[in-house]
């Protein structure tokens, strides 16, 4: 059961449980955000990984996000020790990490561009 579950709320592409999940609206496979954003942009996909549906003239536009709050209360839920290492190794990188690159802040403000244009069809609460 526990192996069906995390094979459910984890990504097709690195393997790790969905951090940010965003769907394609073409077929609904789940991605992280940041990996299926990577390989629009920086790989050029056309076709989603899972199933090889075309992804059409405008990939970026067939990106929806998955409520986060929602997946991720119900992630840490399912499988705390993954929540609690993947925590401390996060608070570790901040520890030693300086500041963010010119590289990091592009990408970021790349990300936020997206889902402010991509959109979400469905009516907010």
């Amino acid at each position: 059961m526990e192996d069906e579950m995390r094979k459910l709320y984890s990504c097709a592409i690195c393997y790790n449980l969905l951090d940010q999940a965003t769907a394609l609206k073409r077929c609904n496979h789940i991605f992280c955000l940041r990996c299926i954003y990577g390989k629009i942009t920086q790989h050029d996909w056309k076709c989603c990984p899972v199933c090889y549906v075309d992804f059409g003239p405008d990939p970026l536009r067939i990106l929806r996000h998955d409520d986060p709050l929602l997946l991720s209360v119900e992630r840490n839920n399912l499988f705390p020790e993954r929540y609690d290492e993947e925590t401390r190794s996060e608070q570790g990188e901040s520890e030693t990490e300086s500041e963010s690159s010119d590289d990091e802040e592009t990408e970021s403000d790349n990300l936020e561009d997206m889902e402010t244009e991509s959109g979400n069809d469905e009516p907010e609460p």
